[in-house]
């Protein structure tokens, strides 16, 4: 790297090497501000010529001015190539799990709206995800395909008024290279659930679902369950049948998380839980959470 390059951020490296190249422009734009990088520019452009070796007495003939041109073009394509594979590696690493919390960027789905009106923001949920405990679980069960891995978050909150009120905010989101998409999060009271021998978030959401947890039954498995974690289960032959069978009471509000993918005659689950909204709203409201009402049934899937 050219050292007047050197100890710059990507954002200076680019606006600088444009603002060289903008030297070169046939007709520049007089009304043009001055770049705030004139002075690197000017060194930038002396250590090229000594690198091109074009000598210092050369007032930039046509000769010297393509041969500059060319070489500010090569170093910003050389810089942009690096940054493409910068990126490359990032989508990778963070597809498995491996980037620091800081290093994902975040964003949320639509469902996040259920967590919302739990008293849950999103600033809430970005604390977590920067600050608290985290697990990436599901190091990609497409075998390469479009579903998302999973990573679970959690951030401990002592309440300074009763301690019943002291609960862990649990996020979930999915992975998808080095993006964290938000699906919901949750309360989890201490009061409220077993938390006594919780090592890791997952052993967070197993202890909250196992409280307020709906039965289910996936694909052609009668087992009814509350949760499934990393499973192949055979699909029906019967291809109009619903994957997934929520034993829910008519009327009865629930919150469903699914990640699965569907191929030859069986679905390969990943992660699948449903929530009874009524009942969890109603321990909070204990907590003094302002619970507003779900218009709808949520549900996560992705398939």
């Amino acid at each position: 790297m050219l050292k007047t390059l050197e100890g710059r951020n990507k954002s200076e490296i680019a606006s600088l090497l444009s603002a060289a190249a903008d030297r070169f422009l046939p007709s520049p734009d007089e009304s043009r501000e001055k770049s705030d990088f004139e002075s690197a520019v000017e060194s930038l452009l002396r250590e090229l010529r000594g690198k091109e070796k074009i000598p210092a007495d050369d007032a930039l003939s046509s000769r010297a001015r393509t041969t500059l041109l060319a070489a500010v073009v090569q170093e910003l394509r050389g810089w942009l190539l690096d940054q493409q594979r910068l990126t490359e590696a990032k989508a990778r690493l963070g597809q498995r799990g491996e980037l620091p919390p800081t290093q994902y960027r975040i964003q949320f789905e639509p469902s996040f709206g259920g967590a919302q009106r739990r008293g849950i923001t999103r600033s809430h949920a970005e604390d977590a995800l920067i600050n608290g405990q985290f697990q990436h679980l599901l190091p990609d069960i497409t075998g390469g395909g479009s579903s998302s891995a999973l990573s679970l978050y959690t951030k401990q909150h002592q309440s300074a008024g009763r301690a019943s009120d002291s609960f862990v905010l649990l996020v979930q989101a999915k992975r998808s290279n080095d993006v964290q998409l938000v699906t919901t999060a949750w309360r989890v009271y201490y009061s409220d659930n077993d938390l006594t021998n919780v090592a890791d978030p997952l052993d967070v959401l197993r202890a909250f679902v196992d409280r307020y947890g709906l039965t289910f039954t996936v694909g052609a498995d009668p087992q009814e369950r509350k949760f499934i974690l990393y499973e192949t289960i055979p699909l029906p032959k019967d291809a109009q049948t619903d994957l997934l069978k929520l034993h829910n009471k008519a009327g009865q509000k629930f919150e469903a998380s699914n990640l699965f993918r569907v191929r030859d005659g069986v679905a390969e689950v990943a992660i699948v839980y449903a929530i009874d909204i009524d009942r969890y709203a109603e321990d909070l409201r204990k907590h003094g959470v302002n619970v507003e009402p779900l218009p709808a049934n949520i549900v996560s899937v992705t398939r």
